[in-house]
């Protein structure tokens, strides 16, 4: 019984952080959104910038509006 309590309950865990993680992201502004789902998929700062065509720094400032953001949110 309390596995199944236990595996319920992470369940609604994961559900609860799914959501939020949407609220956070709805937050973004569509540079930081593109950047942040690249950074999901492992893409580098280099790989970044080609790919929207703009430069390193431009990608760094993003990434780190959208770490700051995080940190705010999820405070």
């Amino acid at each position: 019984l309390y596995s199944i309590n236990s595996f319920i309950d992470s369940g609604y865990l994961r559900v609860e952080n799914r959501i939020m993680e949407e609220q956070f992201e709805q937050q973004l502004s569509k540079n930081e959104s593109v950047v942040l789902s690249l950074l999901k998929k492992r893409l580098t700062i280099s790989e970044i910038a080609q790919k929207l065509d703009i430069s390193e720094e431009k990608v760094k400032f993003f990434a780190k509006t959208v770490a700051t953001k995080r940190k705010q949110f999820f405070s």
